[in-house]
């Protein structure tokens, strides 16, 4: 029968779906391509893994479930050949049938294995059913290695095997000839007989050695099989980050160690070594630092002793392992998952969403460098592609570096032009400061970005232009609230009309539950009475402090009869009627295998969430509260935006403010529907064919089976297929990338909207204020998240607020 986690997993999996996009070329470099990358519709897109193949080619494997893709490149510079195994019509409804009517094996915790059966044969004593663990090369070949599980009605068992993959007519072929025999003995549990063996962390092959990681209980576990013999040795390793093949049938491990400097805090040292595949011994080779990030990507080239590697947005070249040598040859907007060394000094980046060539020649480096730092991720290195197929002539470097806005106006002071694009929280102090003083410069010449502002709602407008100009582009925008839970409301005999549109009648509404959720198995919220006493508090103090902003009140305090008073309500609650439970300071000595009971598990369905998105990455399983402060006011609806700007000092202003144009129009789905006027249309997932046809194709099969059931096993199926109906009805309902309901709330609110600016709020305790004393509470925790603060009068507490924020005033800001 059909648990609640099988029903999960089944919408999990019929939500992925692969869509490939073959890019045209792209020139931040001579010779640099892109060859894979995730399309603009958000589609699911994960490449598994790149290997060697025959003379200078390399496959690209690819999920694409419930199908496997293998891309074949005779040469980065050829068209692929594309390989497919897809289930057969009996896979496809044993993906559905199998183990769901046995309970058995519900019992036993394995129905989700069935989502990853490649094959379960029907009407056979012992049923079998294997996957793909990971694929490796070696000799030219490829191999998968495998996951087989077996179960006689009785026994089950579990083994490693391997299989050759063999690509022909269109097809992936697995087979059993010309395999290694490796000696997965060692994996065994001696006594249960089941494997201690789950998933590879890294596997590579060096040589003829074969490295495989994976976790124990003892820690993390390298295996290296003599792919000759399949003699095995076993190892321990730790904190590593990478394993690849190294000089002369070695193995090069990476590790890496974060700052402990909190004014420093995204530097990261990685050190590299080199490990004797027959003594597993390490020798110590070099170390760099870099920023933001614990991997590299390395990839050694044996031809001319130098190891690539990805670091701070720049491909880099380290001859003879001398960090003193290393080199940036090009730019590298994402760090990857693997790199190859391609022929003519060329190397293949690949990423979960994108595989890309790269020239390692730096003559051939666009003549204009553009330097960026802050967030962006996606939507970046998406317009950086974008801008490399436009203009070969400029190569833009994403630099990582998470504390660069701790030094951003002294750079402005310093009239320093190395970053040429800042990305900063438009909230943020720092982006005030430079707002204030005039050091933003006006974008409006630019065609493509005035284009995209004039189709911002007026919001969005407003918040970008200083005096009119158009000093700033949004990257982001996101905002919530508090929020319900709609099938919680549901079981309280609610709907959307009864719920508060005041925080009165919120309190009113809190006040009323207890007696509502009697009988009833519903408690107001997943966090204890003092967290949630805190979420609340602090909305009340965000949303308040949105509203003076937009009356025009610069002078306004919160120590006012109107929080004052909703405090009073908020201390006053029934906790124990609402069911929150008691806070528990959280004590290491009561962890047991790494978990920490705090009392918040039980079957109780949660009614209120702390924050429910209000802008299009919503979804309609909950309800935001837009509550205002007074009865004839309407609320407003926190925004906060990330924004790109260009440095006034920058020697390339032209092209800067020609990426922020290619900028706006690579931003992600759910942005391009928050800023945009004239995204209103609803989109479907792509997946949603493909699911319904699926679980069409199971409901018709278990029909076919309940005609000839009879009994316990009849009213199992029927169970199944009742469940299997209420699945198609879901993804059918909330199968939406964007849904109308968004939308319809969106454009109906939209007035309400208001972006957020400086905060005092965020400038007081957006970081902890303690004083380097770890045991002493910080300012936020004193204040909110506290008993200490439960003591207080509203008065007091939030006059303490008041004399922090006037300190501020007085310096400036």
């Amino acid at each position: 029968m059909m648990n609640p986690n099988g029903k999960k997993l089944i919408l999990w999996f019929l939500s992925l779906i692969l869509c490939i996009t073959a890019c045209a070329p792209a020139f931040a470099s001579t010779g640099d391509r892109v060859l894979l990358r995730r399309s603009d519709d958000e589609s699911s897109f994960y490449i598994r893994s790149v290997l060697p193949y025959g003379e200078g080619g390399f496959c690209v494997f690819i999920e694409n479930y419930p199908d496997q893709i293998v891309m074949r490149y005779t040469d980065y510079q050829a068209e692929p050949e594309k390989f497919v195994k897809k289930m057969n019509e009996e896979e496809r409804k044993n993906w559905w049938l199998e183990g769901l009517d046995e309970d058995s094996k519900e019992e036993e915790g394995n129905d989700e294995d069935i989502f990853f059966a490649d094959d379960v044969p029907e009407n056979q004593d012992t049923q079998e059913y294997e996957y793909v663990n990971d694929y490796f090369g070696w000799n030219g070949e490829i191999y998968a290695l495998m996951n087989k599980s077996s179960y006689d009605g009785e026994t089950s068992k579990e083994e490693l095997l391997v299989k050759h993959v063999k690509l022909e007519d269109g097809q992936i072929i697995l087979e059993d000839e010309n395999v290694p025999e490796l000696d997965f003995s060692s994996l065994v549990d001696s006594e249960s007989g089941s494997l201690r063996f789950y998933g590879t962390n890294n596997i590579v092959t060096a040589g003829d050695s074969l490295f495989m990681t994976y976790y124990a209980e003892e820690g993390e576990r390298l295996l290296v099989f003599d792919m000759n013999s399949g003699a095995c040795t076993e190892g321990e390793l730790e904190d590593v980050s990478e394993l690849v093949a190294g000089p002369e049938g070695s193995l090069l491990v990476t590790r890496a160690i974060w700052s402990e400097d909190m004014n420093d805090y995204d530097t990261v040292t990685i050190k590299i070594s080199k490990m004797d595949p027959a003594t597993l011994s390490e020798e110590a080779l070099t170390e760099i630092k870099v920023k933001g990030d614990s991997r590299i990507t390395p990839c050694y080239n044996a031809e001319n002793d130098t190891l690539y590697y990805a670091a701070n947005g720049e491909l880099w070249a380290m001859p003879q392992f001398d960090a003193a040598k290393a080199v940036a040859v090009n730019d590298c907007p994402e760090i990857g998952n693997s790199m190859k060394m391609l022929k003519d000094g060329f190397v293949l980046v690949q990423f979960f969403s994108s595989l890309s060539v790269k020239n390692t020649d730096p003559t051939q480096r666009g003549s204009i460098q553009l330097r960026v730092k802050g967030g962006g991720y996606g939507t970046v290195t998406n317009a950086i592609y974008d801008l490399n197929n436009s203009r070969g002539d400029i190569s833009v470097i994403a630099e990582t570096d998470w504390t660069f806005q701790n030094d951003i106006l002294q750079s402005m002071m310093n009239r320093d032009a190395h970053t040429d694009v800042y990305l900063l929280s438009y909230q943020s102090n720092e982006f005030n400061a430079l707002y204030n003083r005039n050091y933003l410069i006006d974008l409006s010449s630019n065609e493509k970005i005035a284009a995209s502002t004039a189709r911002m709602y007026p919001y969005i407008q407003d918040a970008v232009k200083q005096d009119g100009k158009i000093v700033a582009v949004p990257v982001y925008a996101y905002g919530g609230t508090l929020g319900v839970n709609v099938d919680t409301m549901k079981m309280l005999g609610m709907k959307e009309e009864d719920l508060p549109h005041t925080w009165n009648q919120f309190f009113d509404w809190m006040e009323k539950l207890p007696e509502m959720m009697e009988n009833v198995q519903v408690k107001i919220s997943w966090e204890d009475r003092m967290y949630l006493r805190t979420m609340i508090l602090e909305s009340m103090i965000e949303q308040y402090e949105l509203w003076m902003e937009k009356k025009g009140d610069k002078e306004y305090a919160f120590n006012n009869p109107i929080l004052c008073d909703l405090i009073r309500r908020l201390n006053n609650l029934d906790y124990d009627g609402l069911r929150a439970r008691e806070h528990v300071e959280y004590d290491p000595e009561n962890e047991e295998d790494g978990y920490y009971d705090d009392g918040g598990d039980d079957d109780n369905m949660v009614l209120l969430e702390s924050y429910i998105s209000t802008t299009m990455n919503g979804d309609v399983y909950y309800v935001p509260l837009f509550l205002s402060f007074a009865d004839d006011e309407d609320p407003v609806i926190p925004t906060e935006l990330e924004v790109a700007f260009v440095n006034p000092y920058s020697e390339h202003p032209q092209e800067a403010m020609e990426f922020l144009g290619v900028l706006l129009n690579n931003l992600d789905l759910d942005n391009q529907y928050t800023i945009y006027t004239d995204k209103t249309e609803p989109i479907r997932n792509p997946s949603e064919n493909e699911s319904l046809t699926m679980i069409q194709e199971a409901i018709e099969a278990y029909k076919a089976k309940i005609e000839t059931a009879e009994g316990d096993k009849k009213a199992d199926l029927e169970e199944n297929l009742k469940n299997l109906e209420e699945n198609q009805k879901d993804i059918e309902r909330y199968s939406w990338r964007i849904s109308p309901e968004l939308i319809e709330r969106y454009q109906k609110n939209i007035n309400l909207y208001k972006v957020r600016g400086y905060s005092f709020y965020n400038a007081l305790f957006g970081q902890e204020n303690n004083n380097g004393n770890e045991d002493e509470p910080s300012a936020y925790e004193k204040i909110f998240a506290s008993e200490e603060s439960l003591k207080m009068a509203p008065e007091e507490l939030l006059g303490m607020l008041d004399s922090k924020v006037q300190m501020i005033r007085l310096e400036g800001n």
